[in-house]
């Protein structure tokens, strides 16, 4: 669990909001997640995209490389399942590109001026 207090927190590092007692979200256009047991091969994030517009575009990558997927979701609750691309052994940090991201005041919806992207409830590690 990512909300406040959760374990999951330990993970986050770079590109998130203050946890939430529901979990936490992005502030910013990228955000990282250390990856805890490198040689699993999937990473599953359930949460909710920050999509005022009715769709976000949501990237990763893998160690600081290349974005190597691109997914476009709605702003209901999904889970972002990310496996282990096969030409890597093990992996150490994941990279979120929050493309749409943007802050509520932004779009009207609040005073609120954090650059939101992604709600990330739970990490599951798929081994």
């Amino acid at each position: 669990s990512t909300a406040a207090g959760g374990p999951g927190l330990s993970l986050l590092r770079s590109g998130w909001s203050q946890p939430e007692p529901w979990g936490v979200w992005t502030d910013a256009e990228s955000a990282t997640i250390t990856i805890l047991v490198p040689d699993c091969g999937r990473i599953e994030l359930d949460g909710a995209p920050f999509a005022p517009n009715g769709t976000a575009r949501i990237g990763w990558s893998i160690d600081s490389g290349l974005i190597r997927d691109l997914q476009l979701c709605d702003g209901s609750t999904t889970t972002l399942s990310i496996d282990r691309p096969g030409d890597l052994a093990s992996w150490r940090s994941l990279r979120l590109h929050l493309l749409d991201a943007v802050s509520p005041a932004e779009v009207g919806g609040s005073t609120d001026p954090r650059v939101l992207g992604f709600g990330l409830h739970a990490i599951r590690f798929v081994c």
